[in-house]
């Protein structure tokens, strides 16, 4: 547990085993009428997120769902962004296809964007 509560859409999400985090900056260029490359920096501190769960098949089901959102609210430790999915893949824990009242145990990868 690395004790980063993660909230979806005001949902409560198991706590991630492994997470990162990075911040990049958002620039335009254009080119001047001499032909001088001109970088104008629109944005900095755009969050991307990457987030590594281990669930039941609900949970995993439940993480789909907000992953095929277009947009979504992420909550992280009280701070709210506006998201979207970059990429979400999941696989199926080794002997966990009969655990007891569910489809398995996933281990379900999700790296989210702010927008």
């Amino acid at each position: 547990m690395l004790g980063k509560y993660v909230k979806i859409n005001g949902t409560q999400l198991p706590n991630p085993t492994e997470y990162s985090e990075s911040f990049s900056k958002v620039s335009n260029t254009f080119q001047s009428e001499a032909g001088d490359d001109l970088v104008v920096d629109v944005r900095t501190g755009k969050y991307t997120g990457n987030f590594t769960f281990q669930v039941s098949s609900a949970w995993k089901d439940r993480i789909k769902e907000y992953a095929d959102m277009p947009t979504y609210q992420l909550s992280i430790d009280g701070k709210i962004r506006i998201v979207r999915t970059e990429s979400i893949d999941y696989s199926l824990e080794n002997n966990s296809a009969y655990a007891k009242n569910t489809k398995g145990y996933w281990t379900v990868t999700l790296t989210a964007t702010e927008l």
